[in-house]
């Protein structure tokens, strides 16, 4: 039914006025169309052109099928986090031949997918200058402002997320490691809901701030985008190909193995570490050391475990060292870094609405099967009842077969040189296999 939506003034209020559970309740509703129609919209869907449905020149305001747009919405949860990851793949593209100005630009916008994607998990459609929220009944909500494009209102949207103390917690219920949420370790721990909060919004504010600096810096992010690279010897940089090409693609494909968990990955682990970490260095007693923090969960945890845990603190990892930089100009490593990150928390938020709605891996085969045949990442007669067990193996092959072949270089490889032992190893920037087990439909 055509609807006159609510209208609110800023992303705040707008956040306000949606819904995860509505978004729920619609996937929920989608399923059989699934199964029968094989495909995320109906053919004559009425928002299939969400831009030009909501944006119509002669019409300031618009009606809206609130039941509608929130299927567009609840489709766009998981394909966004698709598309990102894809983004993510051919920055590593670039990276793989040098062009660091590309790779910077794909990652940037590998960022902005995962954002989308997680703000489409609360009911929130950001729609170039017409975002629309979905509450509950699908009842829809409308910020329009001239300045409030795409990069501008995600950044407002997340911020506004990171303020919201119930609504930013929830993000530590999306991901698991031994079979716990990272939530339910801080009740184990006996950690304070201030504490919580501020963890979740770290990771708000920390892995999407480069949305916030290149929607600001429109000169800079348009010089990134738009302006030939190198046209001035300022923009030059030397390529130093280990810094710049090998590590990264190593350390992100590191924090990437698929775990025991299912949805899960090897970064979960470094999650929790961080997280607790930040719990007891900010807001438990000084005299309380580490070890002894970690006594708090020897109800739950090995002290195989907790000495992991330790380990972590202790050495760090290449992607949360890279994900501190705040510079405003952000290096390559930096961008890569909360791109991997954001796209790892919208992944598992993905993965838990189509697991609430009950949404199955069977019923979504229609769309993984042509994702993983269009991208080239299995053959006809291959088995398809584990995908990381399916994707995984080509990625730690490609690894050993490159590391191997660099060991040969004594560290004295040229870029050259390295594109040489990168080129045939395709499978080490083909990102876009990481949703096969991040979005819970391995």
């Amino acid at each position: 039914m055509l609807v006159s939506p609510n209208k609110v003034k800023n992303s705040g209020a707008l956040l306000r006025n949606s819904s995860g559970e509505a978004i729920e309740d619609t996937l929920k509703g989608m399923r059989s169309r699934f199964i029968k129609y094989e495909r995320w919209l109906t053919q004559r869907h009425p928002y299939r052109n969400v831009i030009k449905k909501l944006e119509p020149r002669k019409v300031k305001n618009p009606l809206i099928d609130g039941k509608l747009l929130a299927e567009y919405i609840s489709a766009s949860i998981p394909l966004h986090a698709a598309d990102g990851w894809g983004y993510l793949g051919r920055a590593f593209d670039s990276i793989r031949i040098g062009d660091l100005n590309t790779a910077v630009h794909l990652a940037y916008y590998a960022e902005l997918r995962a954002a989308m994607s997680l703000l489409a998990c609360e009911g929130v459609g950001v729609f170039n200058r017409r975002h629309v929220a979905i509450g509950p009944g699908c009842t829809p909500t409308m910020w329009k402002s001239r300045i409030s494009g795409t990069h501008y209102a995600t950044w407002k949207l997340l911020e506004s997320w990171a303020k919201d103390r119930l609504r930013v917690t929830s993000l530590l219920t999306a991901i698991e490691v031994e079979s716990r949420t990272i939530d339910e370790w801080f009740d184990a721990a006996r950690i304070s809901q201030i504490s919580r909060t501020s963890v979740a919004q770290d990771w708000l504010n920390g892995w999407g701030i480069d949305l916030k600096y290149f929607e600001r810096d429109h000169r800079y992010r348009n010089h990134i985008s738009y302006r030939p690279s190198k046209i001035h010897p300022d923009d030059y940089r030397e390529v130093n190909p280990y810094e710049d090409i090998i590590e990264p693609i190593f350390q992100i494909w590191d924090a990437l193995e698929p775990s025991a968990d299912r949805g899960g990955a090897a970064i979960d682990r470094v999650l929790l570490q961080k997280a607790l970490t930040k719990a007891h260095d900010d807001y438990l007693s000084p005299t309380e050391t580490w070890e002894d923090f970690l006594l708090r969960l020897d109800d739950v945890a090995s002290s195989t475990f907790q000495e992991q845990l330790t380990n972590l603190r202790k050495n760090g990892h290449y992607v949360f060292l890279w994900a501190g930089d705040a510079s405003r100009f952000p290096p390559l490593q930096a961008v890569v870094a909360r791109a991997t990150l954001l796209l790892r928390v919208a992944s598992a938020v993905c993965a838990r609405r189509l697991s609430n709605a009950g949404v199955t891996k069977q019923e979504l085969q229609f769309w993984w099967t042509r994702l993983g045949e269009d991208g080239g990442l299995w053959s006809d007669d291959a088995d398809l009842n584990s995908l990381s067990d399916l994707l995984w193996p080509d990625v730690v092959l490609a690894l050993d077969i490159c590391e191997s072949e660099l060991d040969q270089l004594n560290s004295s490889g040229t870029v050259y040189d390295i594109g040489q032992i990168l080129w045939p190893q395709v499978a080490l920037t083909q990102f876009n296999r990481v949703p096969f087990w991040l979005l819970g439909i391995d």
